[in-house]
């Protein structure tokens, strides 16, 4: 890695619900910064969204872990990702002294989406292209760019389409060239038939996987935007792990080899 590795961090909304849990996740992401990375963080907020839909009588549904997303829903994601919850995250780091930016793929045409599952999902979306010059410019004077996964299509009109965080991250690590790109979740990393963590993963192995049924419906748009970004970036390291909730710095992470590596290359074993 460079003397100054760029990192891209997936953070989910369970780790930016308010109080406790909020400044220890802006603690972690600060500490990672004051460690020498330049960071960028692409959050989602499936939680809150469900608050929130739920309060206005919205009625939620999933697929494959997938919203269901119609026009009103849509209004609330963006109203929660790229408002409240961006916002709130902005807030904390800057408690912890840093200069954070919140975004969402609207913003100097970060992000164009085409449509996913052919609409099965309603205002659901898949990234098409990703425009990396806000986040550089960000990066350069120093700041955390945070960015809400919402993007207009990149032909059409209508609500800006909500794309899996996971999903998102992945292509923006790629289009970034990161060195290392970090997905958190609640548990150890993927979890194999026995709910012991796999410490490596390539193709052949989340296929055996999926195969098996053993990879849960939220885990799979993890899983497989992590080998896509392993694959396009034979050089960076790509993991998932458990987000630590102590403010720990998340770069311990790749360090300590938590987790399960994604990785481009035969894994040494497939469990």
């Amino acid at each position: 890695m460079s003397a100054q590795p760029l990192l891209v961090i997936k953070i989910g909304g369970d780790l930016l619900e308010g109080g406790a849990t909020l400044e220890a996740t802006a603690a972690s992401i600060a500490a990672t910064w004051r460690a020498g990375y330049r960071v960028v963080v692409v959050h989602g907020g499936g939680s809150e969204i469900a608050r929130w839909a739920k309060a206005l009588g919205l009625t939620e549904h999933k697929v494959d872990g997938l919203r269901v997303t119609d026009a009103q829903t849509a209004e609330v994601a963006l109203a929660v990702l790229a408002g409240t919850q961006g916002k709130s995250l902005a807030a904390a780091l800057g408690r912890q002294g840093c200069e954070a930016i919140s975004v969402c793929g609207a913003d100097a045409g970060l992000l164009t989406a085409r449509v996913a599952r052919e609409g099965t999902l309603g205002f659901v979306g898949e990234v098409q292209e990703v425009r990396t010059g806000l986040i550089r410019d960000l990066l350069k004077q120093g700041r955390i760019p945070l960015i809400a996964p919402m993007a207009p299509l990149a032909e059409g009109q209508g609500p800006l389409h909500n794309i899996n965080a996971d999903a998102a991250a992945g292509p923006i690590a790629v289009a970034l060239g990161a060195d290392a790109l970090l997905l958190l979740t609640n548990v150890e990393g993927v979890l194999d038939g026995k709910g012991e963590c796999v410490e490596q993963l390539d193709a052949g192995g989340v296929a055996a996987l999926m195969a098996e049924g053993v990879l849960a419906a939220g885990i799979v748009p993890k899983v497989h935007a992590a080998l896509e970004a392993a694959e396009a970036l034979p050089h960076a390291h790509v993991r998932i792990a458990q987000a630590p909730r102590n403010g720990a710095s998340l770069h311990t992470l790749l360090e300590n080899q938590e987790g399960t590596l994604l990785s481009a290359q035969e894994a040494l074993t497939h469990d």
